[in-house]
């Protein structure tokens, strides 16, 4: 216990309690690690004084962690949102520390280079991983999640709310060209919210939006610290949805494979269970994998909630081109006509007749997923 613990500092300059917590950590805990940035860097030096950061980070109390990256939401006028963790490209952890002095404590080139040189002998920069901008945005774009994340949010911020209001929010990616992966939102909060008098304003997504963001960066920094994670009330509501519903997809999953294993695939061993007893070789093993690539492409177009059973079914039911009337009368006429060329007439529509049955079909059909399941089944039978 107490080994290790993230702390992202918030609201240093408008409470004592912040204050109270960190000091109270560093008394308990082994390593206290701490990102401060452009949004808490004032804050965070303000309330503990420069000579005493000094003296925690010289004794190892604390393990400081300055970056010049900053969580931003922008919007335009008509309404297109976009996420974005921004930096200055500040590098040099002197260049970053005399910035940040002259930028957000005093425009003093003297102070501020004092304090550059006092601090970055001891300190390094650190920088958020581009791959949290990747996750923000799935976390965005899951259904599902979102929803949740919603509804958790609209309890801590208006008590009076239940789900049972019906609260619904809908995030779509757009291919604008104001800012990357811009998206927009729709929701049904303010008919809610102004309707049934819980709020006498219209609901504001921004904060939402950057709650939900925000957390995903304190979940992920904690697992890349490897660490405890000290942060506000609402983050850690939302981190405990982000672990339930990463478990609750888990669990999902695999009562999916077990039961497409067990009603699709009956006939065949697991690909686990062929390589294992021996039925398949290396070489066998890894030409299904790479012959799968499809198969999982479809997969991933799955909502996360869904049955696969269900999916594959739909999917093999759906009407196809080769379905239409007119091609298939149109495919006898052509056949017909080869006829009238006699014997290598005959020959030609043979031919072509059993390329239309193997492939034809299929081309028209677009890939299904039985296409590939008939693969596995045959080369795990053979």
């Amino acid at each position: 216990m107490f080994e290790k613990i993230l702390v992202r500092p918030e609201g240093f300059l408008k409470y004592r309690q912040p204050i109270i917590d960190l000091i109270d950590l560093l008394l308990y805990y082994d390593e206290v690690h701490i990102i401060v940035g452009p949004d808490n860097f004032v804050g965070f030096y303000r309330a503990l004084g420069e000579d005493l950061v000094e003296e925690l980070i010289r004794n190892q109390r604390i393990i400081l962690h300055p970056t010049d990256s900053q969580l931003v939401c922008n919007v335009t006028d008509d309404g297109y949102y976009g996420i974005t963790i921004v930096s200055h490209g500040w590098d040099d952890i002197h260049h970053l520390l005399y910035e940040f002095h002259n930028r957000l404590i005093v425009d003093d080139k003297t102070k501020n280079e004092h304090f550059a040189n006092r601090f970055s002998p001891i300190l390094d920069t650190f920088s958020y991983p581009n791959e949290i901008g990747r996750c923000i945005y799935k976390d965005l774009l899951d259904a599902d999640y979102i929803t949740k994340a919603l509804d958790t949010y609209l309890k801590i911020h208006y008590p009076a709310y239940q789900t049972k209001l019906g609260a619904k929010i809908e995030i779509e990616l757009s291919n604008t060209s104001y800012f990357p992966n811009a998206f927009q939102v729709r929701h049904n909060l303010d008919d809610i919210l102004v309707g049934k008098n819980l709020s006498k304003k219209e609901f504001e997504i921004f904060p939402f939006l950057l709650c939900v963001s925000d957390s995903r960066i304190s979940s992920y920094m904690a697992a890349q610290f490897g660490s405890e994670i000290n942060t506000s009330y609402e983050n850690s509501k939302l981190i405990m949805l982000q672990l339930n519903n990463l478990i609750n997809r888990s669990s999902n999953s695999k009562e999916n494979i077990d039961a497409f294993q067990k009603h699709v695939l009956s006939e065949s061993l697991s690909i686990g269970e062929a390589f294992i007893d021996k039925k398949i070789d290396d070489r066998k093993l890894i030409k299904v994998l790479n012959e799968a690539e499809d198969f999982r492409k479809w997969l991933k177009l799955l909502p996360n909630d869904s049955s696969l059973i269900c999916g594959y079914v739909k999917e093999l039911t759906k009407k196809s081109i080769t379905d239409n009337a007119w091609l298939k009368v149109g495919r006898s006429i052509f056949y017909s006509l080869i006829g009238c060329f006699g014997p290598v007439g005959s020959i030609i529509g043979s031919t072509l007749s059993i390329a239309d049955s193997l492939y034809i079909d299929k081309i028209l059909s677009g890939w299904k997923p039985n296409i590939y399941v008939e693969k596995y089944k045959d080369k795990l039978n053979s």
